[in-house]
């Protein structure tokens, strides 16, 4: 993994400190002659001391309001092309995730960005940029619950990134795509069982490609590719094969520890709500019960383990979780429209979960 380059200290929140930080930023990726090169993109030395500077400040401070800041900053500070939109994708990627987003302003940024890009140079640069914003835009759509928008956009990025020989990033796209797919089918409460398996064999291409020990990689394989899985399936009541939960939860619960133990005890409040909805798929509704009240009752820091804790309480405790999800969901777009469905008696369930319309 890369060293960091960049004084993080200087992310205090304070309009000086983020100045200079900003042009110690721009500077930097100004003056990096590196490219990425076919099949890994992390070559290109700004991309990965970005992460590692993205890494800290947003997922580890949760503090993106201070990321997206300073990179709308170090935009205004560079010379070159190629940097500004870098730097703008940088921005638009830190908008996209603070509490509140501006809407005006990452659509503001999207466009500016398809702008520029388009003006670069062709080159390893510029592919690493178009394929990188067809990324956070298919993420953005999500978050805003256009579920078509981010599967398209998630698709263009796949083939981008395969184009570019970056068969890491083409498996990832693939999977979001899936992902994005089976958010739509669930928004309309139309899942079939088909969804689910080509949901599970875009994960396992993700395991098989993502064999690195660099961080992209390590929680792609071990933490994103089993959770996409756990939660499709919890979502619409339908239990995993045993030899598939033992697959997936071993990479889970077993492997990513050992690689990487900070960021899995980060992830406690959605490994909460998974083991709930083990827990149920076993017919232990009191386990299910305690692991999903634990979650809304001491570990309500992540909306997507918070909603799912939700659903199973709806089937083993009482319908009026529903409501909550409906009222309360935030952007977790597809399980308040399917929580409506299932409310209407109009969604297609999976196994005893069809009980809970009835209730």
């Amino acid at each position: 993994m890369s060293t960091m380059k960049f004084n993080v200290s200087l992310a205090t929140g304070k309009a000086e400190d983020h100045e200079k930080l900003a042009q110690e930023i721009a500077k930097y990726i100004d003056t990096d002659g590196s490219e990425p090169e076919e099949g890994n993109p992390r070559t290109w030395i700004s991309d990965a001391e970005l992460q590692a500077f993205e890494r800290e400040v947003g997922y580890t401070q949760k503090r993106w309001d201070a990321y997206a800041d300073i990179m709308k900053r170090a935009a205004l500070w560079v010379e070159k092309p190629v940097s500004k939109a870098f730097l703008m994708l940088a921005h638009f990627n830190g908008e996209r995730r603070v509490e509140n987003p501006n809407i005006a302003l990452i659509e503001g940024l999207m466009y500016q960005s398809g702008e520029l890009i388009k003006s670069l140079k062709k080159g390893p640069r510029k592919n690493r940029l178009d394929s990188l914003r067809e990324y956070h835009m298919g993420i953005w759509f999500r978050r805003i619950g256009n579920y078509e928008g981010a599967m398209e956009q998630q698709a263009r990025s796949k083939v981008k990134s395969f184009k570019e020989g970056n068969l890491v990033g083409a498996s990832i796209a693939n999977l979001c795509r899936e992902v994005e797919y089976f958010n739509s089918k669930i928004s309309t409460g139309t899942v079939m069982d088909e969804d689910c398996d080509n949901l599970r064999t875009a994960a396992h291409e993700v395991v098989k490609t993502c064999t690195g020990n660099n961080e992209t990689e390590i929680r792609w394989r071990l933490s994103n590719a089993p959770l996409h899985v756990f939660l499709a399936h919890i979502w619409v009541g339908l239990p995993l094969t045993a030899e598939d939960e033992t697959f997936w939860a071993n990479l889970f619960f077993t492997e990513l520890p050992k690689a990487d133990e900070e960021f899995f005890v980060k992830q406690e409040p959605v490994a909460v709500a998974i083991k709930a909805g083990l827990a149920y798929f076993k017919n232990d509704r009191v386990g299910a019960y305690r692991f999903a009240n634990k979650v809304i009752t001491e570990l309500q820091i992540d909306k997507q383990a918070t909603m799912t804790a939700r659903l199973i309480l709806a089937r083993v405790a009482a319908a009026e979780h529903l409501e909550v999800i409906i009222k309360d969901g935030d952007f977790m777009h597809q399980l308040r429209r399917n929580a409506k469905k299932i409310r209407e008696g109009t969604a297609t369930l999976f196994g005893e979960f069809k009980q809970v319309a009835a209730k």
